[in-house]
């Protein structure tokens, strides 16, 4: 679980903290972000992957585009994300030059004392072994370009960790709907190839999602995959009616199902952590109780951004006085801040007298400092 995010020099983010949870909730107002620090923490994933030409392409971002403004010549993007693996806890820290795209300097440190990992002054050394000199190119972490035979079981633990958080930033029902014809053991951050992932799902998993379906949509019965004889799969689902079953293709199923479908499918992946942008789109605010039970229950470590002052409804107090986190841009500086929510004066006079989501649609969040 990542408890802590250190990033400087991405975007708005500048010498910027976070503090994480089990489940992370990022509250502010538009342009404050929110959205940035998803984008960030799946950069870092990516980073993690040796792939971070890949980032740029996918999002169709020049690599201009993450650097700080305010730092015009600041050439490399530092970062330091704390988390918890077992009963250990890790430091992977590093600075990502933005011309080479990769990270000339990297420490992956356990429990505060043990050096697992040291890169600096092109040369690289994993625990007590003697230093080794870098000749290769590479981008990103050097963990992702070393055998894995050699790092050791604790650096393939944390590289594990490290590449196993997922980014759902845009979900659109028109990209799930798609029809797609190769096969993919994850969907992309969009919800596209949702259709060919549920293929790869075992009965057990994909009985589990029809399950939390049926519990939010009394008529639904299950979804099925169906592949063409030119390889296309394409999503469908049955509902039961009163005189027969009826057969949906996935042009006609609603946004709200399908957005589920995509969120729950995602509770059954390898993925440590799940990123969501504005989660609560195109669902009904009834359904989001339940959903968000569904993820604390879950095993997974979810950060999702909202604007909906019932979702923090739907949290217990005790986790909510925790796990929301008040986002804010300066006006003057364009920097990002966050802090968390409830422990601000002007929120934490209230909570005498009033619940968390009624605090959140009441009170002036640029009063919040």
């Amino acid at each position: 679980m990542i408890t802590h995010l250190y990033i400087d020099n991405f975007k708005t983010l500048i010498d910027f903290n976070l503090p994480c949870h089990k489940l992370t909730c990022l509250i502010g107002l538009n342009n404050s972000g929110k959205t940035t620090i998803i984008q960030a923490f799946d950069f870092l994933s990516y980073v993690a992957s040796g792939k971070v030409s890949a980032f740029f392409q996918q999002r169709g971002w020049q690599i201009e585009a993450v650097k700080s403004y305010q730092l015009t010549n600041r050439r490399s993007i530092k970062y330091d994300l704390l988390f918890q693996l077992n009963d250990n806890k890790y430091s992977w820290s590093g600075s990502l030059n933005l011309e080479s795209l990769c990270c000339t300097a990297e420490k992956i440190i356990r429990n505060n004392k043990e050096l697992l990992l040291d890169v600096k002054n092109d040369s690289y050394q994993l625990q007590n072994n003697p230093v080794k000199s870098i000749d290769f190119s590479y981008e990103g972490s050097i963990l992702a370009f070393l055998k894995e035979s050699l790092i050791g079981n604790a650096l393939l633990e944390v590289k594990h960790f490290l590449t196993s958080m997922k980014c759902l930033d845009l979900l659109n029902t028109h990209l799930i709907r798609k029809p797609v014809k190769q096969s993919k053991d994850s969907i992309m951050r969009g919800g596209e190839k949702l259709a060919a992932f549920l293929c790869q799902l075992s009965n057990e998993q994909n009985e589990i999602i029809s399950n939390q379906l049926r519990h939010l949509f009394k008529k639904f019965n299950t979804y099925k995959i169906t592949t063409n004889e030119s390889g296309w799969k394409e999503l469908f689902i049955s509902e039961s009616n009163l005189k027969h079953d009826t057969h949906i293709e996935s042009n006609h199923i609603s946004d709200g199902l399908l957005r589920l479908l995509a969120i729950f499918s995602q509770l059954q992946t390898d993925y440590s952590v799940l990123l969501f942008d504005e989660i609560e789109n195109g669902i009904n605010h009834e359904f989001m109780e339940y959903t968000i039970d569904e993820m604390i229950t879950s095993q997974k470590q979810i950060i999702f951004t909202t604007h909906s002052p019932m979702m923090l409804n739907y949290l217990e107090d005790d986790i909510a006085l925790q796990s929301v986190i008040y986002i804010k841009n300066n006006d003057e500086t364009g920097i990002t801040s966050a802090c968390k929510f409830f422990e601000t004066p002007e929120v934490k006079a209230k909570l005498d007298y009033m619940g968390p989501g009624e605090i959140y649609a009441n009170i002036d969040l640029k009063e919040v400092l």
